[in-house]
């Protein structure tokens, strides 16, 4: 009979331990730190704050123009990667959106096809200084730069901070302008000049005028 008393008070006694670290923990006030990495906004805002035991959280993170949300960094929790996270607090702890700047791709092509090449195209972030450089093949020379049809420059290389995506066409040409002049002018006659390809073979013709020898 004492026996089972014993084990009767022990049993009432742990039940009411049980329940008093119960009502306690409850009552406790935890802390929920909150930072960024990057640009953008989270709710809860930047900073502390204070929750009961066991308080359900809702994280939510909105990146800035130009940024895109990578994950949530949280303490003794890990990294997720939704940018809406719900947590179940039974410690302080901190939590940590991270932001990243967006990448944009820098597209290049060449015109003719055989009348060179660029470098220089490739992803870029946000912010990125990008630069194309046209390499002309041989006997091409480079003209301009164009987008979506209109001329752009004819920097080389082109130089330009990235905000989107965007694509270039290197325009190269290999004809070239051949002059002929006379002296004096009243001296006579000179025929050949115009345009022609690189490698053409011409023909230029000097004709003096009376009393005037080539």
């Amino acid at each position: 009979m004492a026996k089972r008393s014993r084990v009767l008070l022990i049993l009432v006694l742990f039940v009411g331990l049980a329940f008093l670290l119960t009502g306690c923990l409850k009552k406790i006030d935890l802390n929920l730190t909150i930072a960024i990495q990057g640009l953008g906004e989270t709710d809860p805002a930047v900073g502390m704050h204070t929750y009961k035991y066991g308080a359900s959280v809702t994280l939510t993170a909105t990146p800035a123009e130009n940024y895109d949300f990578k994950e949530w960094e949280i303490g003794g929790l890990g990294s997720f990667s939704e940018n809406v996270k719900e947590i179940v607090l039974k410690d302080s702890i901190s939590a940590t959106a991270v932001f990243v700047k967006k990448s944009f791709d820098i597209k290049a092509s060449v015109d003719p096809e055989n009348g060179g090449t660029v470098t220089g195209a490739r992803s870029y972030v946000f912010g990125d200084t990008a630069s194309l450089t046209a390499v002309a093949a041989e006997g091409f020379k480079f003209v301009e730069w164009t987008e979506n049809g209109l001329p752009i420059s004819s920097d080389n290389p082109l130089e330009f901070v990235v905000s989107a995506n965007r694509a270039f066409v290197a325009h190269f040409d290999n004809e070239y302008m051949v002059t002929v002049d006379v002296i004096p002018e009243e001296g006579g006659m000179a025929s050949g000049g115009g345009k022609y390809v690189f490698g053409s073979e011409i023909t230029v013709v000097a004709t003096p005028a009376e009393c005037y020898d080539f």
